[in-house]
């Protein structure tokens, strides 16, 4: 079976976890496919990929392949919630005196938040949770006017807060009529945010493989993971 492994350390710590245990308890092969959010869609919207752990809310996908074409099938809720930015948008409707820049990707903006730390400087970022750093380290939100139903619907023109998404869980139609164990796994599949922040910890900080990792969070939680084996 194939797995997505979306490029964020959140991600991978889902894809370590689901992983060791279908190999380890219930001995399924599994391959994991580093991808984009957008290459994981068609992938998986056109059979070639069986799971996706994290959907962040893609309304014309959800349409084209679970309403539309019916070979996706959402697997329940993974447990996160996350955002998605509209800050460039933002900055200049609100009329803001700032200049949005790039920082690069996940592990720039991480640099740049402990450097800022450290040194007791100012930065003003843009970031989403669950994520490891804040289980070390404190920052503060800043809140946008309140959002509400459709003021984002229009990426150009919005001027609210942004909504927090429950992320859900994908796969494809085959493998939900014929992977058994393995389907009623990833159905099962949900924790916190604190679970996810303490696995991708080990990856990133401690450089632990996604077996070690996940293995290691295994041996401290077991009430936390043995109840996804249950068959429902």
């Amino acid at each position: 079976m194939t797995i997505a492994v979306l490029p964020w350390s959140g991600y991978e710590a889902n894809a370590a976890v689901v992983q060791t245990i279908l190999e380890k308890q219930l001995h399924y092969k599994v391959v994991l496919k580093k991808m984009t959010a957008g290459d994981a869609w068609t992938a998986i919207g056109g059979g070639s990929l069986d799971v996706m752990l994290e959907n962040w809310g893609h309304a014309a996908q959800e349409k084209e392949y679970i309403d539309d074409k019916k070979t996706l099938v959402k697997a329940g809720l993974t447990g996160n919630k996350s955002y998605t930015t509209n800050d460039p948008a933002l900055i200049k409707n609100l009329g803001l005196d700032f200049t949005f820049a790039y920082s690069g990707g996940e592990d720039a903006t991480v640099k740049a938040a402990l450097e800022s730390t450290t040194n007791k400087t100012p930065l003003l970022f843009y970031f989403w949770e669950p994520h490891w750093l804040f289980e070390d380290h404190r920052f503060a939100k800043i809140n946008f006017p309140d959002h509400s139903d459709s003021c984002d619907a229009d990426a150009a023109t919005v001027r609210c807060d942004y909504a927090v998404n429950a992320l859900d869980k994908l796969v494809s139609k085959k493998f939900a009529d014929t992977s058994g164990k393995a389907y009623n796994l990833v159905k099962n599949f949900a924790w916190t945010n604190a679970d996810q922040n303490e696995i991708a910890d080990y990856i990133v900080n401690q450089h632990l493989s996604y077996q070690a990792a996940a293995e290691k969070w295994m041996d401290i939680h077991p009430d936390d993971w043995e109840p996804w084996l249950i068959q429902q």
